[in-house]
């Protein structure tokens, strides 16, 4: 709107109308801006506050424009790597003024979200939080670390409640054991140096957040939670009874670089707890980057409330699979078990360089078979890299909807794409109603014999020759 001709036009409108429409436009996303200055997404209602002195006051005037917040938390400036110091909470400690400007940013984020919950009234809110540039610097510095811990054989042992602790020694060591515990100890050091210096300042912010969870409409949270005591945890350890109008949840948990337990001992979260944490009338999504270090039992997820799961693994390339791709699908499974009324399922395959078939035996499709009653929607990405077998550890017996991916980037020497596609198709093209498949390099013969498969669907619609179609 011009400011020009804004004024004729107000004047012969009634405020009733002017709302209607107010309200329609701010629904727009295109009306969105971001104030870095202030770490907040602004709603619509705040651009259209800004068209005219009128529109401004009966925009500040009425709550329900305010409802929506959303908020970037400010970024960590991590001092150079050569710099850190592997001493618990000071491995990432930058100089007194660097950590005055890194809370002024936290205050400031603080200052504006309590002017919108104020203006808000008390009407229920829709939540949005991204922490994931708390860490974003940090990433990069620690791909060497991600590759060595990848890159261990199959049979190499790692750390866990059942086995060694950090900190602990054992004489009987061997040299691979002594490096695995090397490698847990300075994961520890980063979870620490995350838990006692990076995420402290968001402690006001959080403490801020947690008393609104009665008010709380929607919540969508990305969180880097490096233990179990990290700040964000508390977002997610909201019990379901203080959060009684929340319509839909979604929750993404980036774990690709930390340890999710701090200290010597696990500490699980009890189940009895669980099944009264946080859970949404609707849909609950939640999305994992799958690391062998993820703690399931320290997470403080509701997990038979979750009805939408995406796992991914790290973003790195593999030259060593065997172990890689056997925990990632062994961690996948175990996840999957733990959520009996999932609705929609999205597993993207790590990338992995080999040459030849990799498969389950018979004997371990009983015991990874994953029965999902409710499951109707299931997108596989990579589906080359998956192994033989595959798909039989899959009883799927609602599902109405199959996609199919293969990235144009994915690393496929020895075509496993053929026996990943037709397996899936074999075991559940004739119960689809809605399926599609990408993969550039599919041949007539190939796409002819898929479509077979898919009794319920026109091969018309079944392949992609673009992502865009997806």
């Amino acid at each position: 709107m011009h400011s020009a001709i804004v004024p004729s036009i107000l004047d012969r409108l009634a405020n009733e109308t002017l709302l209607e429409i107010l309200e329609f436009a701010t629904t727009s996303d295109e009306l969105r801006h971001s104030d870095p200055g202030r770490g907040l997404v602004y709603s619509p209602a705040v651009a259209i506050s800004h068209v005219n002195r009128t529109l401004r006051m009966l925009v500040l005037s009425t709550p329900k424009f305010w409802c929506d917040i959303s908020m970037v938390l400010p970024e960590y400036p991590y001092p150079n790597p050569s710099n850190w110091n592997p001493n618990s909470s000071e491995m990432f400690k930058i100089s007194d003024p660097e950590m005055d400007v890194y809370k002024r940013k936290f205050d400031i984020l603080l200052q504006g979200v309590q002017t919108l919950v104020s203006r808000a009234d008390d009407r229920p809110l829709n939540l949005r939080i991204n922490a994931e540039p708390m860490i974003e610097r940090l990433l990069p510095h620690t791909l060497g670390v991600t590759e060595d811990d990848e890159n261990m054989s199959e049979d190499r042992e790692y750390i866990s409640e059942d086995d060694e602790h950090i900190g602990e020694e054992d004489e009987g060591m061997s040299e691979e054991d002594e490096d695995t515990l090397e490698d847990d100890q300075h994961r520890a050091h980063i979870a620490s140096g995350l838990d006692g210096g990076v995420f402290l300042p968001a402690q006001s912010l959080i403490k801020l957040l947690i008393p609104l969870s009665h008010r709380l409409r929607g919540l969508s949270v990305s969180l880097p939670i490096a233990t179990k005591t990290t700040v964000f945890s508390r977002l997610l350890d909201i019990e379901a009874a203080k959060a009684p109008l929340l319509q839909r949840l979604y929750v993404h948990i980036n774990l690709d670089q930390y340890c999710a337990y701090n200290g010597p001992t696990s500490n699980p979260v009890d189940k009895a707890k669980a099944s009264k944490l946080i859970m949404p009338r609707g849909e609950y999504h939640l999305s994992l980057l799958v690391r062998r270090h993820l703690e399931l039992s320290e997470l403080p997820i509701n997990w038979p409330a979750v009805t939408h799961l995406n796992l991914s693994p790290s973003k790195v390339d593999f030259s060593e699979p065997d172990g890689v791709l056997a925990r990632f699908i062994l961690r996948c499974f175990e996840i999957l078990g733990l959520c009996p009324n999932l609705k929609s399922c999205e597993i993207t395959m790590p990338l992995l360089w080999i040459n030849e078939t990799l498969d389950f035996e018979e004997s371990e499709i009983d015991d990874y078979l994953q029965c999902l009653p409710s499951l109707k929607s299931f997108k596989l990405r990579n589906f080359s890299q998956t192994p033989m077998k595959f798909a039989e550890c899959f009883e799927l017996p609602s599902l109405e909807e199959l996609t199919l991916i293969e990235e144009d980037e994915c690393p496929d020497p020895y075509g496993g794409y053929k026996h990943g596609l037709m397996e899936l198709a074999t075991r559940f093209g004739s119960q689809v109603t809605t399926a599609k498949i990408y993969h550039k390099g599919l041949t007539q013969k190939e796409r002819q014999e898929c479509s077979a498969m898919f009794l319920n669907v026109p091969a018309s619609s079944l392949f992609c020759y673009s992502r865009d179609d997806l």
